[in-house]
């Protein structure tokens, strides 16, 4: 709502969620879980990012969200596209990010940024041969580590349309 109403800004701010899509149901729990919270990442405009990141910094401990009252505003990551474009390598074969669709090149650009190297494995044998890698169950190796991801995390889906009408 900040962004939205006072940035003005070449694009209207969104989340990352709202802006891809998983359209394949068995890497769906994985995207959703891997992402966690930068599936809430908001991606503006490149030229507006200064401006925007000013607005957050402002009004961060103390937002007037109309129906809400005064709030404070954390947690919500704002995309640096511009860097990201910078750092970009095209992503890797049988990755997560291939999991992904979207007509946004700035959510394609972040979601490979984040997935492109997060290989997608069939079982749980498979995560070694990989530096980061997923199963299908949100099982994630990365750091030469394996974690089982908390089914809370990923449980309510919020990426894609799809998503959303599942919640309503």
């Amino acid at each position: 709502h900040l962004l939205r109403s006072k940035l003005k800004g070449s694009r209207d701010p969104k989340p990352l969620c709202e802006t891809i899509e998983v359209p394949g149901e068995r890497w769906r729990d994985a995207v959703e879980g891997y992402l966690n919270t930068r599936r809430f990442d908001v991606i503006v405009a490149p030229e507006d990012f200064p401006r925007a990141l000013s607005l957050y910094e402002k009004h961060k401990r103390a937002y007037n969200l109309p129906g809400r009252g005064e709030v404070f505003i954390h947690g919500v990551g704002l995309v640096d596209i511009e860097k990201i474009r910078e750092a970009a390598r095209p992503p890797e074969r049988r990755s997560l990010a291939e999991q992904v669709r979207t007509d946004d090149p700035l959510a394609r650009a972040y979601a490979d940024y984040v997935l492109g190297d997060v290989i997608c494995c069939d079982d749980e044998g498979e995560l070694r041969k990989h530096r980061t890698a997923i199963t299908d169950t949100v099982m994630v190796y990365r750091g030469h580590v394996a974690r089982q991801t908390n089914p809370e995390v990923y449980r309510r889906h919020y990426i894609g349309e799809a998503a959303r009408v599942r919640r309503i």
